[in-house]
């Protein structure tokens, strides 16, 4: 657990840069450090654990060398596959059992790049083939580990986070292009990133790059699981399902190392705790920071549940003081323009929990498998004919409100992505529009999966696809990680996801009512009154902050004439959104001012990304 970086170059000049990559990924491991230089390549890892040789090494036969960030579950059943298969290698090795990392290595050895496909967990790994001069960079199916990677001509970057990779760079230049992109979502999806000459590795992906250019295999994809409906009873569902969650939880209760529970109160993160409760050896800690917006505090259920299960709890109180006096410094921590204000009380609950243990289960995924958000609802209303009919009559009704944006007659071009970004307060497609911001042409991709789905159903499935793996795990892994915490989501195993998606939608809502067959599970857990109840979900009160006690990032940000965002966005249209916010007319842009606050202090902080208008 923690990060790695890596260079490729015929230059050994250029190698040492690796030194610099590392030292940016100081927080994401802190306790120990490890640099290998083999041939054309120079790469690094960080971690927490003392052995840190246990995330870099070389294969038995000479050949391959690895560096290794993240988590695998089933390592122990791979030892005994390579075992089986390898009698005369594996089994004389010494009394002391391979690690985790030597054992992933192996299975490449043995099974070359698909090997990939017998991990179960989050990773994000490198492989050098010291006799073909090749190297492959492996990312976990549903994208929880980051990997970024950069080429110049026969040069080649890798790294854990972009500010990683900045320090060594040639050039940086701002990418105009998927700006929009930015603007109407709060963040640039995969494989964009804010800067032409950095990309995103395609989650369930592996690459191989031969020294002049960069292949990429599929070896998982959601697509793949999305109509294979299971025919069975709900009651046979909720077991079936049941037994897969237990085993993926019971799977990431990482025995070696002091590990907790996020415990929010609501469905996912209870059923997360419930269980690993049932499972741990002993008494599970749990942790809650209760929300200073009394509207979005769960902290008295969680502490209810906590107390059912036993758990070892610490609760946190937030004060507002503390988490905006923090505005600053994590805006200048992001690594990446995002969006997203919930980063604030992730890095909260992370940095408490980080007190007491090295890693934590949360319960990320819940609400994009089982319809957990009401922007899926809005995508079955506005595909109903009846409504469709209704919308100039519901546009006049609501004039001037956020949900008339619902009824806009351009609203289907880009109907999932609209939907999204009308739910978080952000662009339009055809506000970007006016203003000559135009969403790429493959966006978002055509997935055949969308056309055998609902409306809610296919509403959901751009989420995983989307803001799951690039905006709500990306939040999560940057915020802990700037706590020095590790966090494993185990809604996220792939044998939890596959399951999900084959379920039958009846099962998942039903009379508007959501996520019912996780509730059925929970409610063998816990009593049913600890958690049937309106979701709240835990965020700041931005939207009063940004007329309150965060004014200032307003005019240093937005209102001073010469910061760096003038060059990309019209300067009358920043200020006509401020003002619509400030003046109460539009009290929901407070999200579209915070958006661009964001993307302007991180221009001003990286003033070495050159901006080039074409």
């Amino acid at each position: 657990m923690g990060a790695i970086a890596g260079i490729f170059s015929l230059s050994h000049e250029k190698r040492q840069q690796i030194n610099l990559m590392t030292d940016a990924l100081i927080h994401r491991g802190t306790s120990a450090l490890t640099v290998c230089d083999e041939g054309y390549i120079s790469m690094s890892c960080r971690s927490n654990n003392v052995n840190v040789s246990q995330h870099t090494l070389i294969s038995f036969c000479g050949r391959y060398q690895l560096v290794f960030d993240g988590v695998v579950y089933n390592c122990n059943k791979l030892s005994e596959k390579l075992e089986k298969d390898f009698p005369d290698l594996f089994k004389n090795k010494g009394a002391e059992p391979l690690s985790d990392t030597q054992i992933i290595l192996e299975l490449f050895a043995a099974y070359g790049p698909e090997s990939v496909k017998m991990l179960n967990g989050v990773f994000a790994y490198s492989v050098y083939d010291r006799k073909e001069k090749k190297l492959f960079l492996f990312r976990d199916r549903l994208g929880v580990k980051p990997l970024f990677y950069s080429k110049f001509g026969n040069d080649f970057w890798f790294a854990s986070e972009l500010r990683s990779l900045m320090k060594a760079l040639p050039s940086k230049t701002f990418n105009l292009a998927k700006l929009p992109l930015y603007l109407h979502l709060g963040y640039f999806p995969e494989p964009y990133t804010v800067i032409n000459e950095a990309k995103k590795l395609p989650a369930g992906h592996y690459g191989v790059w031969d020294g002049t250019d960069i292949s990429f295999t599929k070896y998982w994809t959601a697509e793949d699981f999305v109509g294979e409906n299971i025919n069975v009873s709900f009651n046979d569902a909720v077991s079936q399902f049941m037994s897969v969650l237990e085993n993926a939880v019971e799977d990431s209760l990482l025995s070696d190392i002091p590990l907790g529970v996020f415990l929010s109160g609501g469905i996912d993160s209870s059923l997360v705790a419930a269980i690993a409760a049932s499972k741990a050896r002993g008494k599970i800690k749990t942790f809650t920071v209760s929300s200073p917006d009394a509207k979005h505090d769960e902290s008295v259920y969680a502490g209810k549940v906590a107390k059912y299960l036993n758990s070892e709890h610490y609760e946190m109180p937030a004060d507002e003081k503390a988490l905006f006096d923090l505005a600053v410094p994590l805006l200048k921590q992001m690594d990446e323009p995002l969006a997203d204000s919930s980063f604030f009380p992730v890095y909260i609950v992370s940095s408490f929990a980080r007190q007491h243990v090295t890693a934590a289960l949360g319960g990320d995924g819940g609400d994009e498998l089982f319809q957990g958000y009401g922007a899926y609802k809005w995508a079955s209303r506005l595909s109903n004919i009846g409504i469709k009919t209704l919308s100039p009559f519901a546009r006049l009704l609501l004039s001037g409100k956020r949900h008339q944006q619902f009824f806009h007659p351009r609203v289907k071009k880009y109907f999932k992505s609209n939907i999204f970004c009308i739910e978080q307060n952000l662009f339009t497609s055809w506000e970007l529009e006016s203003e000559k911001f135009f969403l790429p042409k493959e966006f978002p991709d055509n997935n055949m999966a969308y056309s055998i789905l609902s409306p809610q159903e296919s509403q959901a499935f751009f989420d995983i696809n989307y803001s799951l793996k690039d905006d709500f795990l990306v939040k999560v892994d940057r915020a802990s990680m700037l706590a020095n915490l590790e966090v494993i989501p185990p809604l996220l195993d792939h044998r939890v996801v596959e399951t999900a998606l084959r379920l039958p939608f009846k099962f998942k809502i039903k009379n508007g009512e959501t996520k019912i067959l996780l509730k059925e599970i929970l409610a063998q857990y816990i009593p049913r009154d600890y958690f049937e109840r309106p979701k709240k979900g835990f965020s700041v009160p931005m939207q009063r902050w940004l007329k309150s006690d965060l004014t200032f990032l307003q005019d240093e940000f937005l209102k001073n004439s010469v910061v760096r965002l003038f060059d990309i966005v019209p300067q009358y249209f920043v200020d006509d959104v401020v003002d619509k916010y400030m003046s109460g007319k539009a009290d929901w842009f407070y999200n579209r001012v915070w958006t661009l606050i964001v993307l302007s202090q991180y221009l001003e902080q990286n003033k070495d990304i050159e901006i080039i208008k074409t």
